[in-house]
């Protein structure tokens, strides 16, 4: 894919409302997956698996449960489609 320069980032209306809704450690954890990919699209811990048709996912484990982040480029905007808990 080969960005040269960051990404701005944009959620969809479920994944704004569940990081509204996620426990202080989510949102924290999402804020540095949100800086990676504004800061370095390519950075491996933003593209820590890939899901499928070039969606990408990151996982964490936060109070014994899984939750994850799943975006995908569209243009210069990393979208996140998904936030939330996660049975990997």
């Amino acid at each position: 894919m080969g960005y040269l320069a960051g990404m701005r980032v944009a959620l969809a209306a479920t994944a704004d409302d569940a990081y509204r809704r996620a426990p202080e450690g989510v949102q924290d954890w999402a804020d540095k997956v949100f800086d990676w990919l504004e800061e370095d699209p390519v950075n491996p811990h933003a593209r820590r698996h890939r899901f499928s048709q070039g969606l990408y996912y990151v996982a964490m484990r936060l109070a014994d449960q899984d939750w994850a982040l799943l975006w995908e480029p569209e243009g210069e905007t990393a979208f996140v489609r998904y936030l939330g808990p996660w049975s990997p």
